[in-house]
């Protein structure tokens, strides 16, 4: 289960699925910047093909271009992206939001497109100088700070996973 994740202008592929079965991606937020030209989702052989996806309640926020497909392999080891899922089965997209430019965007019945963006979230982490070795503490201590208070403005009241014994 992929959960309660922020990609905010990966530059590859969000999500890469190969030889699984039964994955359940949910309540993630990606964030796709001007310019970018990013696959959400890539399926391709890899010893298998994936067999059972769901992508459930996820925000796709395009200000770019948001991509869809499996890779077509070539002899040269390269791929390039092409629409549908290849031999995936069972990919299911639900209840997803859809902001920007979407192409070969899976059926999505309960899902919606959305004009407007997702709130506007702090991007400008807290940045460690490795030659001050001694305010690391400090670092995390505000990098923790930090990333709490993206979580809870993307998703809402954050819950951890574990309370410390």
């Amino acid at each position: 289960m992929i959960r309660y994740n922020i990609s905010h202008n990966d530059r590859t592929r969000i999500f890469h699925l190969s030889g699984g079965d039964h994955t359940t991606v949910e309540h993630n937020a990606i964030f796709i910047g001007p310019g970018l030209d990013v696959p959400i989702l890539l399926t391709s052989d890899w010893q298998g093909w994936a067999n059972g996806a769901v992508f459930r309640e996820n925000t796709f926020d395009a200000e770019g271009v948001a991509r869809y497909g499996h890779g077509l392999k070539h002899e040269d080891g390269t791929y390039t992206l092409e629409p549908g899922w290849g031999e995936a089965k069972g990919i299911v997209f639900e209840g997803n939001r859809y902001i920007g430019r979407h192409v070969d965007r899976a059926e999505d019945a309960k899902g919606g497109e959305q004009g407007s963006r997702a709130p506007k979230l702090d991007w400008n982490a807290t940045q460690f100088d490795p030659s001050k070795a001694d305010e690391f503490d400090a670092f995390l201590k505000k990098h923790r700070e930090w990333m709490m208070r993206l979580f809870a403005r993307q998703f809402g009241e954050v819950k951890l996973g574990r309370e410390p014994r």
